[in-house]
Order: structure tokens, then C-alpha cells, then sequence
């Protein structure tokens, strides 16, 4: 990326003094925390994806609020820097930067820490040293951002990378507006703040340049600069996350108290709020063809007393990963693989029968 182009320009190693970023991380929180506004001013929904990749949009000096990015070299550009040629590879590169990034490492991390991580004892003294470095510079990051982790890193940069890749023309809108929807949708349930989100996003980047650098401090050192002093700029007087509120909304599946990994799809389905809010079993469940370039599974549930007019309105329902709604209702998940133009229909006994698609659709 520019910014770590920037960072990494010079390879001559100096001498630094061992950095305590337990304190450094605190002390930058209760700094942000210090210019934020006590009225900030509720944004649009649109706006929010926009809002999330501001600092690398600052950092690379594109326009916040485009969707289009006019730069004369930004075919070549991404096509050097990911490797991104057409749709496909724009898919694979920003669906891997969502779900394989930081965030993955950092998970893996935790598991670590729990004593529940895959044993190393067959990898060579090389790379345990280096886990063990990497894991080690994790925790010093930990009491900041918690179990939330770096996915802020992640959420704002893959963002970025879609402008991008849509601004070049390899996504289409449609697979590109689901891209930022169901981003956004993640860093929303995640976080209850732009400082959480701030401090996710430069731990994340920090930890992101100290595994890619082989472990060197000074380019740590040096992205968690840029990093907090792009933040700066954006809580600075009048600055976008200053004065921005972070959306209120809706909680969903809030009786979950633990989501488990219960099947390896990352794909996602449409779920009703009356099943995703109100906590309503799901009745019917239909596999209609999916946005194309895009993690949309095709697959859509429904309580079944939901009214035509009640799913005309987009607000009523949303996309979740198939695991989280597995983790609701684990009986769906033998009926995932079933082709689109499959509808199912439970039954009093609670087992699901095959019934046709506009029944349910028509429900």
C-alpha cells in the first residue's frame, strides 16, 4: 500500500529505544477521546462505508466521499501492488484481506494465549522464533483494542481496495455497494465507537508492518506514526471522525452470547429481522441466485409472518454470515449446499420439507 511505501522507503536500520505501546496506545485513546465532540452529528448509512476507509483515503490523498478515484496509475497500481487483473482476482484479494488478514493472525493469537492453538512442535526454530516475536508484539497491543482485535486495519483497507478495483472497472456497482454494505456491517457490530475504531485500525497496522518487516521495530515504529498522525487529521477541529457519530442502529442476534465456528463457509444469506431481532425461529428458508463477485450466498430466511410490505422494505432485513445464523439454528446447515432454486418449509415437528420457491417468496 502508499503508506507503507512511505514508511518502508528506507532499509538502513538504526538504533531506537524499545517502545511501550501498552502506553503509547493509551495515551493516543485518551487523546482522540479528548478532541472528539460531545453533539456529533448522525451520518447516512451510505456515508459510513466512506467514513471507515477515511484514514487510508487521507493517507493515499483520495477523495473521502467517491466512489470513483482518479489516478492516472491506478490500473497499474493495483495490478503490481495485489496482483489484481480483472473481477476475480479483485474479489479474491479484498475478500482475503477481509477474512485472512490481521485479524485471522490475531485470532490465532488468542487461541495461542488459551492454550487452544494448533501445536507448533513440527514447524523449524525459524518460524516458531518468529510466531513467537509476532504473538509477543500482539499482546503488548491487546489491552487496547480487547477481543475486538485489528480488523479495523482490515475493514478500512480492503474498503480502499474496492474504490479501487470499481474505480478501474473490475466490480461491477452491484458487487461493489455489497462489498462496502457488508463491510461496513462488520465493523458496525464490532465496534461502538470511531475510537475503538481508531485504535483497532493503527494496532492493526503497527502489528500488520512488524510481521511483513521480519520483525523490524523500526518500521513499526514508523507505520504507527503515520497511522496516529492520519488520525489526528481526522480529529482535528471540524475533522470527519471528531464530528461524526457512530451509527445507532439495530443489535441483532443479541442472544447470542458466544458465535463458534460451526461450518467454513465465510458466504452470506438475507435473514429477516424478525428472526435476526425478535429472536423468531426460521420457517422459511430459500437459496435464490447470488450478486454475482460478491460473499452473497443466495440464501434467504424468513420467519414466515412477514408481510409483503414488511420485506419491501430493505431496512427489515440483512446480511449475516452463514455462521452466525448457523449458530442460531444449527438444523440449517445439512440444507446449505442445496442448489439455488431451493426452498425449504419447517414443519411442526421441526424438520424442514422441500416446498416451491414462490410459496416462499410469496410469504
Amino acid at each position: 500500500f502508499m503508506i507503507y511505501l512511505i514508511v518502508v522507503r528506507n532499509t538502513r536500520r538504526s538504533y531506537m529505544t524499545k517502545i511501550n505501546y501498552g502506553e503509547v496506545m493509551q495515551n493516543f485513546r485518551e487523546e482522540i477521546e479528548a478532541l472528539s465532540k460531545k453533539d456529533k452529528k448522525e451520518i447516512e448509512q451510505k456515508d459510513f462505508p466512506h467514513l471507515l476507509s477515511a484514514l487510508p483515503c487521507l493517507l493515499a490523498n483520495y477523495p473521502v466521499f467517491s466512489n470513483k478515484i482518479e489516478r492516472e496509475d491506478l490500473e497499474k497500481y493495483v495490478h503490481e501492488r495485489f496482483g489484481i487483473h480483472d473481477e476475480k482476482s479483485a474479489v479474491e484479494n479484498i475478500h482475503s484481506f477481509v477474512f485472512n488478514n490481521t485479524q485471522a493472525q490475531f485470532e490465532y493469537c488468542l487461541k495461542y494465549w488459551q492454550g487452544q492453538a494448533k501445536n507448533l512442535d513440527d514447524a523449524d526454530e525459524k518460524t516458531k522464533d518468529f510466531f513467537k516475536k509476532c504473538q509477543a508484539f500482539a499482546k503488548e497491543l491487546y489491552p487496547e483494542v480487547l477481543d475486538r482485535g485489528f480488523c479495523g486495519f482490515d475493514f478500512g483497507e480492503a474498503i480502499r481496495m474496492a474504490k479501487e478495483c470499481y474505480s478501474v472497472g473490475y466490480l461491477s456497482e452491484e458487487g461493489y455497494h455489497f462489498m462496502l454494505n457488508d463491510i461496513a456491517n462488520r465493523a458496525f457490530y464490532t465496534f461502538d465507537s470511531w475510537e475503538d475504531y481508531a485504535l483497532s485500525y493503527v494496532c492493526g497496522g503497527t502489528y500488520y508492518l512488524y510481521c511483513k518487516s521480519g520483525g523490524n521495530e523500526e518500521f513499526a515504529k514508523k507505520m504507527c506514526e503515520t497511522l496516529m498522525g492520519g488520525i489526528r487529521e481526522l480529529y482535528k477541529e471540524n475533522g470527519l471522525w471528531a464530528e461524526s457519530a457512530w451509527p445507532k442502529g439495530k443489535r441483532y442476534f443479541r442472544f447470542l452470547k458466544d458465535v463458534k465456528k460451526v461450518i467454513e463457509s465465510k458466504e452470506a444469506g438475507l435473514v429477516s429481522d424478525r428472526i435476526s431481532i425478535d429472536g423468531g425461529n426460521i420457517n422459511y428458508m430459500v437459496r435464490i441466485q447470488p450478486v454475482e463477485g460478491t460473499t452473497d450466498s443466495g440464501w434467504q430466511f424468513f420467519h414466515g409472518d412477514e408481510s409483503k410490505e414488511y420485506l419491501e422494505n430493505v431496512s427489515n432485513t440483512q446480511l449475516f454470515q452463514l455462521n452466525v445464523i448457523c449458530n442460531m439454528d444449527s438444523s440449517i446447515i445439512p440444507l446449505l449446499d442445496s442448489p439455488v432454486g431451493t426452498a425449504y418449509r419447517r414443519t411442526k415437528d421441526g424438520t424442514f420439507v422441500k416446498v416451491e420457491v414462490k410459496k416462499v417468496l410469496q410469504k
